[in-house]
């Protein structure tokens, strides 16, 4: 049999229902291999902008580097520098804050104190911002210790003592505080500006907590099994072959076969051609295994 009487649509469709017998690579679409993208650098994307060279830099900018390559701007040590977000808030609502850090003193009356560092986090469009709380433990200020200590459940059954093992039990903890402005001037300024203070005592951050309540995971609705492997058919369906009462396949197409894919077409050989006839090119099938 030559290659002219075997059409691609008769070929198409014998490796269709004979897939074993297709030659290597028959059924395996071809792409053109995709050249990776590298990113343009800092410096290349300005001077594309100014017209330059990649990979140059813009004219009359001098590169300042020391030993080993790197930048002048790493000889500066900033460790020991801190960062801090100090906007003013709005004071007629409450805000919501994380102890972030705390500290045990001693004031210049050598009095026990605590050095609070809050982070705003409720309500979200005010937060990041920080306030520095001072708690003096004395007379007058074991008023404001407690309102810490029972707004993040530290205090005994009856609210009288604390009952943690140290100051920074509060670090993570969340409270809930109003804010008021209070005129600072630092050392040696001519001029104030208005700096955050705690206006009164600590509660418990109901807002926050509630809404990271909310995103906790759901428990599994009752009634419905346990998620696994699906164990056996689903009922109404016989072990193997298609469902009862599918349509039978399409001329040319074996019984008990798997449906044909949307397009494919019933093999027919060629007129004429003989018992067993393969496409040109074709694998022999194993022993024992039927041909059309």
């Amino acid at each position: 049999m030559s290659a002219q009487q075997w059409t691609p649509e008769q070929i198409a469709a014998y490796y269709q229902q004979h897939p074993e017998q297709a030659p290597p690579g028959y059924f395996q679409v071809q792409q053109a291999p995709v050249a990776p993208v590298q990113p343009a650098g800092l410096g290349a994307n300005l001077n594309q902008i100014m017209g330059g060279a990649p990979g140059a830099l813009p004219p009359g900018v001098q590169p300042q580097t020391m030993g080993g390559g790197a930048s002048f701007l790493s000889r500066y040590d900033c460790s020991q520098i801190q960062t801090s977000n100090f906007e003013l808030l709005p004071t007629n609502h409450p805000i919501e804050f994380r102890v972030a850090k705390i500290e045990a003193r001693k004031n210049a009356a050598q009095e026990d104190q605590l050095v609070v560092t809050l982070i705003s986090v409720f309500p979200l469009i005010n937060a990041g911002v920080t306030v520095m709380d001072w708690i003096t433990l004395n007379d007058k200020g074991l008023w404001k210790f407690k309102s810490l200590y029972l707004a993040t459940g530290l205090g005994d059954a009856t609210g009288s003592r604390f009952v943690g093992q140290s100051e920074q039990d509060f670090v993570g903890k969340y409270v809930r505080c109003m804010i008021k402005h209070q005129l600072y001037t630092p050392p040696g300024a001519t001029e104030g500006e208005d700096r955050n203070k705690v206006n009164g005592g600590y509660q418990i951050a109901k807002d926050f907590l509630a809404s990271q309540a909310g995103h906790a995971a759901a428990p599994a609705p009752t009634g419905f099994p346990q998620a696994g492997p699906p164990q056996g058919p689903p009922p109404g369906f016989p072990p193997q072959g298609p469902p009862a009462g599918a349509p039978p396949p399409p001329q040319g197409f074996p019984q008990g076969a798997p449906p044909p894919p949307p397009g494919a077409v019933a093999f027919a050989p060629p007129q004429g051609a003989p018992p067993g006839a393969v496409p040109p090119g074709a694998v022999s099938p194993p022993p024992g295994v039927p041909t059309v």
